[in-house]
């Protein structure tokens, strides 16, 4: 690339940036005076990603063939590419709040990467290549990030409902990894037990192990109400209405602090156990699945039928957590006496 074009390109990488940014610090329309058309949206949004497919690959064979191309026709092909993602822009600012903050969260991620694959187009492009045959081969590198990238809209949900389901799918296997290797951590110890070796390296001593095994009782609650959510929602969940996205949307908000709160737990439940931690982890958790419940309670997402789980599920939280209080009352007490009993040597001692 001569100077001139380079010039060219650091123009585009600022006006691509400058939307990028404007689309990060976006909070959505508000009461949009026209209603809402998602049949519109997503047309445009199709037309206009096909046009950048088009212009994109034109661009690029244009940049492969000729290796003194004109100002002139690079200008041309950069300013419609900017062009195109100015319309595609405009698209993302026309969605409302209203029509879901966990849709619109989705497609924030997704328009953001696309400005952000283009970054890295224009970028490419304003370094020297080493020479014609690598200059190829990395331009169709990133040609191909960006049109992975298109390809990925038919991976977007359509709207709050699925766009909740997609969320919960992918936070519930957050929190199925971290059961799974914390159940499988239980399962070694148990070997361990009945396989007694001097030159094992036990998990945890017999004390902690009981507060583990009643902690994986915790944890089997949190598998459960997860997969009754996420069945709820999509066997009734719907979207018609600003009531309804809205309780979706909530429902987000909450099952996204479970994965986090999940680890928190696990982490402490491992040896060496610290009681004041583990109390305050299960409390965390306790809190998060009775919310979740209490939401679910109130939503559309669950018939009277789904009432006969969540009222099981709100007794196996309270039962299966308390018997983790009771584990931890119980240790620390134990603990106490302990300690007074040394207290009580060292006195005799003195």
């Amino acid at each position: 690339m001569i100077h001139a074009h380079r010039n060219r390109i650091t123009e585009a990488i600022g006006f691509a940036n400058n939307i990028f940014k404007k689309i990060s610090e976006s909070e959505g329309i508000e009461n949009a005076a026209s209603v809402f058309d998602s049949s519109v949206f997503w047309s445009s949004f199709r037309l206009i990603t096909q046009r950048i497919f088009v212009n994109i690959t034109k661009l690029s064979f244009a940049l492969s063939v000729e290796e003194n191309i004109s100002l002139a026709n690079f200008s041309q092909m950069i300013s419609s590419i900017e062009n195109d993602l100015k319309d595609l822009s405009s698209v993302f600012f026309t969605f409302p709040k209203e029509q879901g903050l966990t849709l619109r969260s989705i497609l924030r991620k997704w328009f953001k990467q696309i400005f952000s694959d283009f970054d890295e187009y224009f970028k490419f492009l304003q370094k020297k290549p080493v020479n014609s045959q690598a200059f190829k081969n990395d331009l169709k590198h990133v040609q191909a990030v960006i049109l992975k990238s298109i390809e990925e809209i038919d991976n977007l949900p359509a709207d709050n409902k699925l766009a909740t389901i997609q969320v919960l799918e992918e936070e519930q296997a957050l929190v199925d990894d971290a059961i799974q290797e914390f159940d499988e951590s239980i399962e070694c110890h148990h070997m361990m037990m009945e396989d007694y070796s001097e030159n094992w390296k036990m998990i945890w001593n017999n004390k902690e192990f009981e507060l583990a095994e009643k902690g994986e009782d915790v944890l089997k609650t949190v598998t459960a109400l997860c997969k009754k959510l996420k069945l709820a929602v999509n066997t009734n969940g719907k979207c018609c209405t600003e009531s309804q996205i809205s309780q979706l949307d909530d429902l987000v908000d909450t099952f996204r602090k479970l994965s986090p709160a999940v680890d928190d737990f696990v982490s402490s439940l491992y040896t060496p156990q610290v009681m004041d931690e583990i109390k305050e982890n299960v409390t965390g958790l306790r809190n998060l699945m009775n919310q979740l419940l209490n939401q679910a309670k109130v939503s559309h997402y669950t018939s009277e039928t789904d009432m006969q789980w969540v009222n099981f599920l709100g007794q196996a939280v309270t039962h299966n957590c308390s018997k983790v209080d009771s584990a931890i009352s119980s240790s620390v007490n134990n603990a106490e006496v302990h300690q007074l009993i040394l207290d009580n040597l060292s006195l005799n001692n003195s």
